[in-house]
Order: structure tokens, then C-alpha cells, then sequence
């Protein structure tokens, strides 16, 4: 049973949006005090394992709502038993979970998972109760913390205002996570302890019981967002560059038509990479290097280098080939240490004289904040990243965008003033570090596969991803491939994936987001902030006194917009560009 519309819930002054079983915006007089509740089974190699609702009782009680629902996964090896209650009188919520084994089978993770709000918990103090009864006062991170800020947590409260809010968990040891590392816009607190060894080996029938009590007391002087209140885009005065764009080339066939509709993007660069410890590491990098030819690109070189064969690309033939800069990664390291990394720094650097160089990690920003690398000789750094990492629905990609803001500014402080490079920027993850079994390398490229690629979502996020990249002064960024299904539009063939029904050359949501691009190629960006983040974005260009602005509507609905006092209408999961004045 899939519910597609999440229902609102009340009592007097606290609200949720149940979907799907989770709650979800939690807020008290319409301030944001919890961004979810949830719970999940998650696999030996961290896949957050789908799950169906069997059945729901939604009832009113004495001053709030009950409500009752079994949940099952669906996985052919894990079949795992949810019975929730969901209890909300007054200012109280219970958010009950027993689960049942009903197969064998291993995890990493079972059980509760509260993320809490970035923009109304930032910075503020927060008092732990720990498992031994002892009390510790901390504050919710303001730059993103690469390990867990706390640990072996019974109850936390913090206040907002005049509002203290409580969370008491039971029946396993909880601990927070800053899940920006991984761009989500929350921190999450979950059990069971990383410390911990995993993974873990349910048998059949074995069963959990665990609880989240929130609880809220007000002084009465705290509201949120009113009834009356208008979605409004408020102008700014500071100004911005685009980082310079690029797309990652692939060994897809470049036809005519590929060739002249890629042609017309606003490209910087094409990301070509080179793994040496493949053996047919000239054939696959010939088969990009086409690509590059054909659009006329400078090349995003990146290299992965094995034992010395690096030096085997000074001599490559590069005649007629632009290399605008190069990213020297590790397929073994998550982050390429300093001993592996000099002989390559080197010798390209001696190469190549005048092109900018630079390392960091080929997986999440998490790598880099943990392993923060020693940036002399560098000319930037690099990360990658995506919107999937531990949720897929649309309105958690859609947060994901603006946590580039905080990702940035953590970054910039051990940066050492140098640029930042994010390559690539892809819908779902391409790889996972942590893994504890292999899969093939077609399970691989499946895995990464989203038919959402080929939807308006995709495009509204990479248009609010890049507001937000360019106010937080990255440089340069990479999103998607140029054709096939991680692209931003259709090869000359068909998709293998059954759910896709895209003709060939058909051109995705994502590449006229791009191709509108093109048209503010020498305006500048203006600083502007939405009232409604979560429901709709804007990017405002001004240029000789004439400004112009794309509105971007996550919703299902029709929205008004206010803009400089002026009115406009945006279609459901649309963009729409006006001008303002």
C-alpha cells in the first residue's frame, strides 16, 4: 500500500506530515522543531532497504491523533516485520516502533532515525543526557562536523526562542551524525553506535522495541510562518559569478544530433577520466577523449594513478587537446595521501607548467572533512557529490541544494584560500566507499541509474544546487554525463533499464535548464532568498540595469510567487522566467 499524499496532522499547536509512515516537518506553532522521524533497515553494504506499508488506522483522540500502521520490507533476502504507533496529545508525540525478524539476514542499521533541522538548530546549545546518567551541554555544529558531535544519548534539549524542546529515546543507544557531510540538510540522530562492529546477523525471529518521546514547552511567544503570510523572493544586493559548468564524457556515440544540441550548452569543460590500473586504460581514455574532441572542450583531466604509470600520460599524444586542469585522486585511498601523491603532483607539474592541479576525493564531501589533505603545492580542491545518499523521495533531494551553503563554508576553512572544484555532481550515488560485499560492475551502473534524470525534478535541483554554489564561491562544477541515462539527454539507442521509455535524442528536463543558462552567459547573478525554500527558489540576473529572474516551483501545485511587489504564477514542478521591474 503506497500513499501517495501525505496527510497533515494536529493537535492545538504542533503539526507533522505523515507520508508513507514517517513523520516528516514537525513543527510547533508552525516553527520547524524536527525535520523526520523514521525508521529503516539498512543493508550489509549501507542500501536503505524499501519497505511497504500492509495497513493504516488514522484516528482522532482527546486532544490530538493516533496512528497505527504494519510495515514490511520488500527485499527477497530480508523480510523484516514494522508495528508503529504514532501517539500526539497536546505538546507530546510518541513515535513507537516493534519489529520482527521474520528471515535471517545481516544489517548495519535498525531502528529510529529523528533528523533535526538545520536552519532553526544550527549553533544552538543542546543538553545531553547520557547512557550513565551523567548530563553534558554541547551545540549543534555550525561548520559540519566530520565525526559525531554526540554520542550515547538517552534524552537532548535545546531551545528556539522561548520553546525548549525534549526528545527522550529507549530501547537502543542513540548518537548524532552532521549529515551535511553527505549533503543532506539535517543532523540525524540514529542507533545503533558506529562503534559498534557491523555488520550484524538478525535471525528469524528476532525482535526490536524502541521509542522517541517529543515533548515542547512555550512560552507563547514564538511563531511560525502565518496563514496570511505570501511566498515572496526578497532581492538582495550582493553579486555573483556562475562557477564555470561542465559535464563528464562517457563512451556513448556522439551522432550529429547529440553533437549540435551539446554544442549549444554553456560548457567550461568536459571531466575525462583515467583509471591506469585498467588494463585498457588507452582504449577508455581515447573513447572520451572523442567526445572532448568532437564538442571542442577543455578537458577536466582526472587521474588515478597505478604504481608509476602515470607517467605514461606525459607522452600521451594530447596534439589538438586542451587540458584546463587536472584532479589526482586514489582508487585505493579515500582521500590520496601525501606520499602517494608527490611523485604524480610532480611530474605533472612539470608537464604541464601553467595548468591548475589539485586532489581531494572521488566520493562524498565526508572523505575530505575527515581526511582534510595538506594543500600545499595544490592549485584547488576536490569533492564529489550527490542527492541520494541516505533518502530518495523528491523533497529530500529538493533540501540537499541548500546545503551546498554550509558544505562550502566548511570547506573554505581548511582550504587554505584555495578554489573548490565539486566533480562530479550526479542525481544518486556513483560508488559507495563503505561497502562490505562487492557487487559487479553492471549492478554498478544500474545502481546509479534514476528515472527521475529525465524529469523536471532533476532540473529544478541542479538550477537551485547552482544559486547556491555560486553564492558560496565554488568555481568550478561538474554535473551529469553528456548522453545516456546519467546524462542530460537521450543516446542514439535505447535505455536498458524496463522503466525507462525515452526515445533516442530526447532531450531531458536538465539540458534546457543548461541550455537557459547560456542566455545569462555575461549577467551577473543577484542575491536573492525565497520565504518558502522548501516549496520554491529563484536565480535573479541582472545586466545593464535590466534583471530577469527564473522561478523555480518544487510543488505539486500551481504556487504565486511575489517578486518586487509584482505577481506571478508557476506551474506544478515548473520554471519560470520573468522580468522584474
Amino acid at each position: 500500500m503506497k500513499i501517495d499524499t501525505p496527510k497533515v496532522l494536529r493537535t492545538d499547536k504542533l503539526s507533522v506530515q505523515l507520508e508513507n509512515g514517517f513523520l516528516r516537518y514537525i513543527k510547533w506553532d508552525g516553527k520547524e522543531v524536527l525535520r523526520m522521524v523514521y525508521y529503516t533497515v539498512r543493508d550489509e553494504n549501507w542500501d536503505v532497504i524499501p519497505q511497504e506499508i500492509e495497513s493504516i488506522e488514522i484516528n482522532e483522540i482527546d486532544e490530538g491523533f493516533k496512528v497505527e500502521l504494519n510495515v514490511k520490507t520488500v527485499h527477497p533476502q530480508i523480510d523484516f516485520l514494522w508495528r508503529c504507533k504514532i501517539v500526539a496529545r497536546g505538546s507530546e508525540l510518541t513515535f513507537d516502533i516493534q519489529g520482527e525478524a521474520l528471515s535471517n539476514f545481516t544489517r548495519n542499521r535498525i531502528g529510529l532515525c529523528i533528523l533535526h533541522p538545520i536552519e532553526t538548530c544550527k549553533g544552538k546549545t543542546v543538553t545531553l543526557t547520557h547512557g550513565n546518567g551523567t548530563t553534558s551541554h554541547n551545540h549543534f555544529p555550525k561548520h559540519i562536523s566530520p565525526n559525531q558531535p554526540f554520542q550515547n544519548i538517552s534524552t537532548m534539549h535545546w531551545e528556539l526562542g522561548k520553546v525548549t524542546v525534549n526528545l527522550q529515546f529507549k530501547g537502543d543507544v542513540f548518537e548524532t551524525e552532521d549529515q551535511r557531510n553527505w549533503l543532506d540538510a539535517s543532523y540525524k540522530t540514529y542507533c545503533t553506535p558506529l562503534e559498534l562492529p557491523f555488520p550484524v546477523l538478525m535471525k528469524n525471529g528476532d525482535k526490536i522495541h524502541q521509542t522517541v518521546r517529543l515533548s515542547i514547552s512555550s512560552e507563547d511567544d514564538v511563531h511560525g510562518i502565518s496563514k496570511k503570510d505570501t511566498y515572496q523572493l526578497r532581492l538582495g544586493d550582493k553579486y555573483f559569478q556562475l562557477p564555470l559548468l561542465g559535464l563528464e564524457a562517457n563512451t556513448e556515440y556522439l551522432g550529429a544530433y547529440s553533437l549540435e544540441k551539446l554544442k549549444s550548452l554553456p560548457l567550461n569543460h568536459l571531466r575525462v577520466e583515467i583509471r591506469l590500473s585498467q588494463s585498457d586504460w588507452r582504449l577508455r581514455l581515447n573513447q572520451r577523449l572523442q567526445q572532448s574532441r568532437l564538442l571542442r572542450l577543455p578537458i577536466e583531466l582526472v587521474v588515478y594513478p597505478y604504481k608509476n604509470n602515470h607517467r605514461k600520460l606525459l607522452c600521451f599524444p594530447w596534439q589538438g587537446l586542451q587540458i584546463s586542469s587536472i584532479i589526482i585522486l586514489s582508487e585505493k585511498e579515500k582521500v590520496i595521501s601525501r606520499s602517494n601523491l608527490k611523485n604524480p603532483l610532480n611530474d605533472f607539474r612539470k608537464a604541464f607548467p601553467n595548468i591548475s592541479i589539485g586532489t581531494g576525493t572521488d566520493f562524498f564531501f565526508t572523505e575530505l572533512n575527515r581526511n582534510r589533505p595538506d594543500t600545499e603545492g595544490l592549485d584547488f580542491l576536490s569533492f564529489s557529490s550527490n542527492a541520494q545518499i541516505h533518502a530518495s523521495d523528491d523533497l529530500s533531494i529538493i533540501e540537499t541544494a541548500q546545503t551546498y551553503t554550509d558544505v562550502l563554508a566548511t570547506a573554505h576553512t581548511f582550504a587554505q584560500g584555495l578554489p573548490i572544484h565539486i566533480s562530479p555532481v550526479t542525481l544518486k550515488p556513483r560508488s559507495n566507499p563503505n561497502a562490505t560485499v562487492s557487487i559487479s560492475l553492471e549492478q554498478q551502473r544500474l545502481n546509479r541509474i534514476d528515472i527521475r534524470q529525465t524529469k523536471p525534478l532533476t532540473a529544478l535541483w541542479f538550477l537551485t544546487s547552482l544559486k547556491h554554489l555560486a553564492q558560496d564561491k565554488a568555481t568550478q562544477v561538474t554535473f551529469f554525463q553528456t548522453l545516456g541515462e546519467e546524462g542530460v539527454l537521450m543516446a542514439d539507442r535505447r535505455f536498458a533499464f524496463t522503466d525507462f521509455s525515452i526515445k533516442e535524442n530526447e532531450l531531458f528536463p536538465i539540458f534546457h535548464a543548461m541550455e537557459l543558462l547560456g542566455r545569462y552567459s555575461n549577467w551577473k547573478l543577484l542575491q536573492c532568498t525565497s520565504s518558502h525554500p522548501l516549496l520554491f527558489e529563484g536565480l535573479v540576473f541582472e545586466k545593464n540595469q535590466k534583471r530577469e529572474a527564473i522561478l523555480l516551483n518544487f510543488t505539486n501545485k500551481a504556487i504565486r510567487l511575489q517578486v518586487e511587489g509584482e505577481s506571478f504564477v508557476v506551474s506544478e514542478k515548473e520554471w519560470k522566467v520573468i522580468a522584474i521591474g
